[in-house]
């Protein structure tokens, strides 16, 4: 590892701490006489040490280092928390130092894996909630199940009229031609289908509208002529629901309070005594440059996933049914009750959130009517150094945690 000067940055952070080196040698477990050949940059520094100067410090070992890349540094960390046995984070440091063209590779390569695992969550939902593709896999193996019946027949061996022999010849070879065809077409879908970034659903039109305007709007914006009917009907109904929360929570006075309560959600509805839903639906309108980045999901009484906002560190999944582990559906259990929980999904780009959720009960109508249930869940990055070990995941299928006692399909991880 390159030593020139990382005694330096060490003697300058540990002054700024106010330790003495008799101090930071004691919490570091080194000596305080190698500690002093370090800062003087007379000693190279081990990765184990480096890690153990930097967690005295409260820093990071490639800030105290200075000779590997912070942003490969935190990508060979991601890597590296898929196996158990990947060693200690002074290791990243020093292979990013004095290896960066593997470990590059070594980045480069996790992220092309984390790729292939993005389609291949892609693909199961697709063979999940696809109509077209599931009712070409059900065509061909209809057909199939027809000849391999009247094959059977055929093969059995019992003497059969010329007649009944001539039609079942004409149907195993009518239904060849069909299975053929059926086939043909299934290859065809799954090589020439939707593609990826084509939008299936009139709620992930709108997902992506949104999207493309940073979900920051008010309600009064023009319907897109660009959409489909369903999706403009979509889009219209959510305006309309906009529309209805800022007359109840001006942004402006939404984000004055959300900012003297320190962004703290269930604060800001205490001193707004605005429903809560309304809050933390309004708080992801917010632009991310004043609020800081957020997440929200929306179901209704079923789970069905209503609106969803994406944030860095917890995915959500387009289509399926998510991890029933999630918050948003506990407090569906107990809606009397909001919850505030610290969560981190398994997988090597999560990162622990605050999971702020609500949910509603009510009727329709008269005391006859059914009830309805609609829960809200806000996802905010946690602080740093509040973190919790992975305990949900986004879906069951993308999910490689074991014993879970809420699992309702197997993993292909």
């Amino acid at each position: 590892m390159e030593a020139g000067g990382a005694g330096a940055r060490i003697r300058s952070k540990r002054i700024e701490r106010g330790l003495s080196q008799t101090e930071l040698a004691q919490r570091a477990q080194i000596s305080a006489s190698y500690l002093s050949l370090i800062e003087h940059d007379r000693r190279p520094v081990s990765g184990k040490a480096l890690a153990r100067i930097a967690s005295a410090l409260g820093s990071d070992p490639a800030t105290l280092s200075g000779g590997a890349d912070a942003q490969v540094v935190k990508a060979l960390s991601r890597a590296a928390s898929r196996h158990a046995d990947a060693g200690e984070a002074g290791q990243a440091v020093r292979f990013a130092a004095e290896f960066p063209d593997w470990a590059q590779l070594v980045v480069d390569q996790s992220a092309r894996i984390a790729a292939l695992e993005a389609q291949v969550a892609a693909m199961g939902d697709r063979m999940a909630h696809d109509p077209a593709l599931s009712a070409s896999v059900h065509d061909v193996l209809s057909v199939a199940t027809a000849i391999r019946s009247t094959a059977a027949i055929l093969a059995a061996g019992e003497p059969l009229e010329r007649e009944w022999q001539d039609r079942f010849h004409r149907n195993i070879h009518e239904d060849s031609r069909r299975l053929a065809s059926s086939a043909q077409g299934l290859a065809a879908y799954l090589t020439d289908g939707r593609r990826e970034d084509e939008l299936a659903t009139p709620e992930e039109e709108v997902t992506a509208w949104l999207a493309e305007r940073d979900h920051v709007v008010r309600g009064t914006e023009a319907v897109d002529d660009g959409l489909s009917a369903a999706g403009r009907a979509a889009l219209g109904r959510y305006l309309q629901e906009v529309r209805a929360d800022v007359a109840m929570l001006d942004p402006v006075v939404l984000l004055d309070a959300f900012q003297d309560c320190g962004r703290d959600p269930f604060a800001t509805v205490d001193a707004l005594e605005v429903a809560p839903e309304v809050v933390l639906r309004s708080i992801a309108r917010l632009p991310e440059a004043a609020a800081g980045p957020v997440g929200l999901v929306e179901c209704d009484g079923a789970g069905a996933v209503l609106h969803r906002r994406a944030v860095p560190g917890f995915d959500i999944p387009r289509a399926g049914a998510a991890c029933a582990l999630w918050p948003i559906f506990q407090v569906l259990l107990s809606s009397e009750h909001p919850r505030r929980d610290l969560v981190r999904q398994a997988g090597p780009d999560a990162r622990p959130m605050l999971a702020y959720s609500v949910a509603r009960i009510g009727r329709a109508g008269g005391l006859s009517a059914p009830l309805t249930a609609r829960a809200t869940m806000l996802l905010m990055p946690a602080p740093l150094g509040q973190d919790v070990a992975p305990s949900v995941g986004s879906s069951c299928r993308m999910c490689p945690l074991t014993d879970c006692p809420a699992r309702r399909a197997a993993s292909i991880l």
